[in-house]
This record gives structure tokens, sequence and C-alpha cells, in this order.
């Protein structure tokens, strides 16, 4: 007990707060950064922004912006959402993003371009938010399983 409050033994209410703390601004910071890449995106779909030669190809608009939707879902989700299960599932599409970035590189020109590295050094960044997030989140909630420690004299 604590000022006369009992303290609640599992949960998330239950994570010591200087962590919970911690894992709430990674959370934020990384929604923020994914907010930045999906505006990366939208200008490379209006073309705003120009990358890998696109001359007798189809439009980009309608990949990009679908990668710009799914970065602005992934923020919000991460923002309003405190669960490993986002974690993961985001950490998984990063992966995916990544590999597909290096498996199409060899077919476009140039392979890489300044943008292109920009927004993958961002996704890595927040690959690294996400895997964080959940490896504390695991030592958190063994934990809180554990149950309370006992108050030394």
């Amino acid at each position: 007990m604590s000022n006369g409050v009992a303290q609640p033994t599992t949960g998330p209410a239950a994570r010591p707060a200087p962590a919970r703390g911690r894992r709430t601004a990674i959370r934020y910071a990384a929604a923020l950064l994914a907010v930045a890449v999906g505006v990366l995106y939208l200008l490379i779909a209006l073309q705003v922004i120009h990358v890998a030669d696109t001359t007798g190809k189809d439009s980009p608009f309608i990949p990009m912006m679908a990668a710009a939707v799914a970065f602005w879902l992934g923020a919000v989700l991460l923002a309003v959402i405190d669960r490993r299960i986002v974690w993961l599932l985001g950490a998984a599409v990063q992966v995916v993003v990544l590999i597909g970035y290096v498996a199409v590189a060899p077919s476009r020109d140039p392979h890489v371009e300044a943008w292109g590295l920009l927004i993958k050094l961002a996704q890595i960044v927040i690959l690294g938010s996400l895997v964080y997030l959940t490896v504390t989140w695991s030592r958190d909630a063994r934990r809180s399983m554990a149950g309370p420690r006992p108050v030394s004299p």
C-alpha cells in the first residue's frame, strides 16, 4: 500500500511507472516516425519526390498511396493500442517491406536512391522500436506474473 491506495499486482497498471513511461514514449516516437514515412510515400505517390526511373512504367501512385495509408494506420495503432500483438504484427510488416525493397532494387534504375534509403532507415528504427517494446513487455509481464515483491525492512 502506498498513500492508503492498494497497488495492482497484475496487468498493465502493475508495471513499474518508469518502464511504462519509457515504452509509451517509444511507441509515440515510432508512431510519429511512421507518420513521417507515410508522408514521404504520399509525396512519392504525387511525384513531388522523384525516385527510380519510371519512364514507360506504371504510375507509382497506387502502391505508394497504399504504403502511405499502411504507415498511417500503423501509426494510429501504435499510438492507441498498447498491446504486444500490434508490435509483433508491425515488426513482421517492416521485415517484409524491407526484404521486398532489397528484392526489387536490382530491377530499378537506379537500384537505390536517397529517398528510398531514408525511408528504409526510418523503417529500421521503427522495427527496432517494435522489437524493444516486445522484449520489454515480456520482461515486465514475467515480473507482474510473479506477483508483488516482498518489502524489505
